[in-house]
């Protein structure tokens, strides 16, 4: 709080929401808002691009798509002049060079970073990468921190730029941590995968090629959404459901299901270290995991959870159907849902990283 009772105020800029499989990143955003708003700051959304998907989920300043470097800095500049926030908190919006050193004159500012974007754009965007790889993050250097959502992506970014950082590993709302009880529509170990086919390192294929070589696969039915029907012919044991977007359709997918299958090929951007929405839903619906990658608030340990290598090796099967049989009796009950509300809430991820912002003042 301010002196006299006057609210902090905390600048969110952003750049997402044209895509509908970007739901997800608009919620985290959603949640992330209210959860400093719970902290007791005000914050307010500046959004570069024009999106009704976007606008639809949260209040937000900018409703127009800018093309133009020079007049997005001048334009989040100017609202930025007049708000007069306590704290910048951005996004990764990538390589807007002379608006990190303005904004840096007026709040301290932290920048979120998601993944290792130079192995993701090398991937799939090639022109990116070679503007990328040739400033290796240079933007940066006038920033205050790093928050990110692992600790192998803050250890890629402090090569580039010397600055602190936070591990703010992805959380969920609690009010969307139902439990969701099994309904069970046949005697098959049901599956469910959700993923977006623009991200190969979700790793749909491996887990698709896997089934079909598995010598037990007559007893497990794979639900897969996000995804059309990818495979060019009909099987009676993988339903492909596309994106779905209402939480009760979504819901009544998690009812069928025993068993949740996070990201399987991460390996493909030269990570090991994440910390997947996806998983996180799976966890607060009641369903046991299987990852595979490290992931830095879920210990691998629990009983609850099998990790899987982070390679391009076939799944075993057999594995998964030993961790069925160990772990149906706590898709019955609420014990994986209880933990996903004490361990990985966006409040209590929120707070701590609010106590880490107050400790740092303008840079001159």
């Amino acid at each position: 709080m301010k002196l006299g009772g006057e609210m902090k105020k905390i600048l969110y800029i952003v750049n997402c929401g044209f895509l509908p499989d970007e739901k997800g990143i608009i919620n985290k955003i959603n949640q992330e808002k209210w959860s400093f708003e719970k902290a007791g700051y005000e914050v307010k959304i500046y959004n570069i691009n024009k999106s009704d998907l976007f606008f639809n989920e949260l209040e937000v300043i900018n409703k127009g798509r800018i093309k133009k470097t020079f007049k997005v800095v001048n334009n989040i500049m100017e609202f930025v002049q007049r708000e007069k926030p306590d704290f910048i908190y951005i996004r990764d919006i990538l390589y807007y060079f002379n608006l990190y050193p303005r904004l840096s004159k007026i709040a301290p500012v932290f920048v979120e970073i998601q993944t290792n974007i130079l192995e993701e754009f090398k991937l799939y965007n090639k022109k990116r990468y070679f503007v990328e790889n040739y400033f290796k993050r240079s933007y940066f250097k006038n920033i205050s921190a790093f928050i990110c959502i692992t600790k192998e992506i803050y250890k890629n970014e402090s090569q580039y730029n010397k600055k602190q950082g936070f591990i703010l590993g992805n959380g969920i709302d609690v009010s969307e941590i139902e439990f969701v009880p099994l309904k069970k529509e046949n005697n098959k170990i049901n599956l469910i995968f959700i993923g977006s086919h623009q991200l190969p390192w979700h790793g749909v294929e491996r887990l698709l090629d896997s089934f079909l070589k598995a010598e037990n696969k007559d007893k497990f039915q794979l639900h897969i959404v996000g995804y059309e029907n990818i495979l060019g012919e009909e099987h009676e044991d993988i339903k492909f459901y596309g994106f779905i977007k209402d939480k009760k359709s979504m819901e009544e997918v998690f009812a069928r299901c025993d068993i949740g299958i996070g990201t399987m090929s991460l390996y493909k951007k030269n990570m090991n270290e994440a910390a997947p929405l996806k998983t996180r839903h799976y966890l607060a619906k009641g369903l046991p995991v299987v990852i595979g990658y490290e992931d830095v608030d879920i210990d691998d340990q629990l009983p609850f959870v099998l990790r899987v290598a982070n390679d391009s090796s076939l799944l075993d099967f057999k594995s998964i159907e030993r961790f069925y049989q160990g772990t149906k009796e706590l898709r019955l009950d609420k014990t994986i849902t209880e933990y996903a509300l004490n361990n990985i809430s966006w409040e209590k991820k929120v707070k701590k990283l609010s106590e880490f912002m107050e400790g740092f003042e303008v840079l001159q």
